[in-house]
């Protein structure tokens, strides 16, 4: 296990991102099939909140992903400086 002393909230919000793209989900549509206000979703991505696990939780299940496997992303060993852009329509 890699030794942090914080989990690496960039990767998650980055996996996010880059799993709603994969599935050409727009925010919309990603918001609707997590049960979630897509701004709530609108601000764990772009990190204006943590958020909850459940709030994490659901964004897994709306992306079709197991929660473990979108939380790995915490671990991660140094945070991105990668940048997926996007608009908020």
């Amino acid at each position: 296990m890699p030794d942090r002393s914080e989990p690496n909230l960039s990767a998650l919000r980055l996996a996010v991102q880059r799993a709603r793209h994969d599935a050409s989900l727009t925010w919309d549509e990603l918001a609707a099939r997590s049960g979630l206000q897509r701004r709530s979703v609108q601000y764990l991505v772009s990190g204006e909140r943590i958020g909850t696990l459940t709030a994490w939780w659901k964004l897994a299940q709306g992306l079709g992903l197991r929660f473990s496997d979108l939380v790995e992303a915490l671990d991660a060993p140094n945070p991105t400086d990668e940048v997926v852009v996007d608009r908020w329509p």
